[in-house]
């Protein structure tokens, strides 16, 4: 079935020649409709993640307090991330090049967090911490990254955009499994979170090839025929048309929507519900 095929049998649905200024909203249900049937008929796709966080060059931290001058030379590196407890300056100096920062922490005891570029210049970097009370530099960490770049937290996540890095990702659908096949747990401290269904996280410990599976969504092109099998793509029209038609004639949007769920169910024979569907169509 086409995209134009389908227009038209929305339009038969609803008893009228065409859709007349509702193929804006047929193809918001069509999507709505492809969905459904993604989550019925779940087209499966493995994939590699390499979680590989960058390492810093230099990383100091603790938890001892200090009061007046603290000073520290580092190796050379591009960008730093510090989190100071307490307030003061912060400044690096490498060769002639100079960069200074004012510390205070949040209320409630909110650590500060600095980022920003080490300075240009030749030789080793010093850094200069000055407080008047007692301060504690909890993290410094320098990496070698390109210029322009952010550093990140050495002790926080890295995060992943699963829809950007696969773009027919639609939700995972089983635990992550490191290289040896071992399943991650879903926890923020030991495995990985994932918010909003595809924003992953993953701490710096599970480095690593990682594997995930997950239910490929189904895309509605804008011409040409729809990804689906000719089972699949004939329930399509039923729930467009129930969209279409529900301010106009609610009782017909019901039955057709009935008719589309009760479809769904027939194309599950064995009884089993959301299953892999071996995708023949190489569309989905």
């Amino acid at each position: 079935m086409t995209v134009a095929q389908l227009e038209r049998a929305v339009a038969r649905l609803g008893f009228a020649p065409s859709l007349e200024g509702g193929e804006a909203l047929m193809r918001d249900a069509a999507e709505r409709a492809l969905c459904e049937i993604a989550a019925a008929r779940p087209r499966v796709a493995t994939a590699t993640l390499y979680h590989y966080p960058a390492i810093p060059l230099y990383h100091e931290g603790s938890d001892e307090p200090f009061r007046g001058t603290r000073e520290l030379r580092i190796p050379s590196g591009t960008v730093f991330f510090a989190r100071l407890l307490g307030t003061g300056g912060f400044s690096l100096r490498r060769g002639n090049g100079y960069v200074g920062y004012q510390y205070k922490s949040g209320d409630g005891g909110q650590p500060a967090v600095i980022t920003g570029e080490v300075p240009n210049g030749e030789g080793d970097t010093t850094l200069l911490l000055v407080s008047m009370k007692e301060s504690r530099l909890l993290d410094l960490a320098v990496y070698d990254l390109p210029h322009g770049s952010t550093a990140p937290d050495p002790s926080g996540p890295t995060h992943y955009d699963l829809a950007l890095l696969y773009p027919d990702f639609g939700a995972l659908i089983a635990p992550l499994r490191d290289g040896a096949g071992r399943p991650l747990t879903e926890d923020a401290l030991a495995g990985y979170t994932l918010t909003d269904g595809h924003i992953l996280s993953l701490p710096a410990h599970s480095a690593g090839r990682l594997t995930l599976v997950y239910r490929k969504r189904i895309p509605l092109p804008t011409e040409g025929e729809l990804p689906l099998s000719d089972a699949e793509a004939a329930l399509v029209p039923l729930y467009c048309a129930a969209y279409v038609l529900l301010d106009e004639d609610p009782d017909k949007a019901a039955f057709y929507l009935a008719r589309f769920r009760e479809g769904l169910l027939r194309l599950d024979e064995g009884g089993r519900g959301a299953v892999p569907y071996p995708d023949t169509t190489h569309w989905g």
